[in-house]
C-alpha cells in the first residue's frame, strides 16, 4: 500500500514515540498550540480524527499556518523544541527522522525539488542529506502539511 504525508501520518509518527506518560490529545494538543493557541485539545474525538486522518484541522488552525510568516519561524522552532520535543521519546528522535524521510521519499504526489521544509528550504531530494535539527524538520514539516496536503478521508494512508 502506498504512503504519502499528510497531518495525520505526521502526527501517527509522532504519537507512536511519544513518551509512555503522555497522552494522545496532549501531544497534538502540543502540536497544534505552536501556531493555534486557541485549539481545544480537550476535544478527544477531534484529536482522534486529526491522527487517524479522517478530518481536516477546524479553517482557522490551516489559515494559521497559511499565512506564518518567516520572521516567526525561530519562534515555531523554538516552540517546537520546548512543547514537542519535551513529550517525545529522547531515544527515538533518530526513528522519528527516519520515519518521516520514508514517508515523504515514498510519496509520490511530491516532486523531487518540492520545498518540504519551508522553514530551511529543503526540497523532497535534499531532505535526506539535510543537517535540519528535529525541531526543525518537525516545525516546517508541520507548516507543509497544513498548507499544502489534504487530511479528510486518508485513514487508509495514515494506517499504511
Amino acid at each position: 500500500m502506498k504512503t504519502a504525508l499528510n497531518l495525520g501520518t505526521f502526527l501517527s509518527v509522532l504519537c507512536h514515540y511519544k513518551a509512555s506518560t503522555t497522552r494522545q490529545t496532549d501531544l497534538v494538543g502540543a502540536v497544534i498550540h505552536t501556531i493555534y493557541s486557541s485549539f481545544d485539545d480537550s476535544d478527544n474525538s477531534c484529536c482522534s480524527n486529526l491522527v487517524r486522518g479522517k478530518k481536516n484541522p477546524k479553517r482557522d488552525i490551516i489559515d494559521s499556518a497559511i499565512y506564518y510568516i518567516e520572521d516567526n519561524y525561530q519562534d515555531l522552532v523554538k516552540s517546537f523544541q520546548e512543547s514537542v520535543l519535551n513529550i517525545i521519546d529522547q531515544n527515538c528522535y533518530g526513528n522519528i527522522k527516519e520515519a518521516l524521510i520514508t514517508i515523504i521519499e515514498s510519496d509520490a504526489s511530491i516532486t523531487e525539488n518540492c520545498i518540504v521544509n519551508p522553514i530551511t528550504g529543503t526540497s523532497k531530494k535534499k531532505l535526506r542529506k539535510s543537517k535540519d535539527q528535529l525541531s526543525e524538520l518537525l516545525a516546517g514539516l508541520f507548516l507543509y502539511v497544513l498548507k499544502s496536503t489534504d487530511n479528510s478521508e486518508k485513514t487508509d494512508l495514515v494506517r499504511s
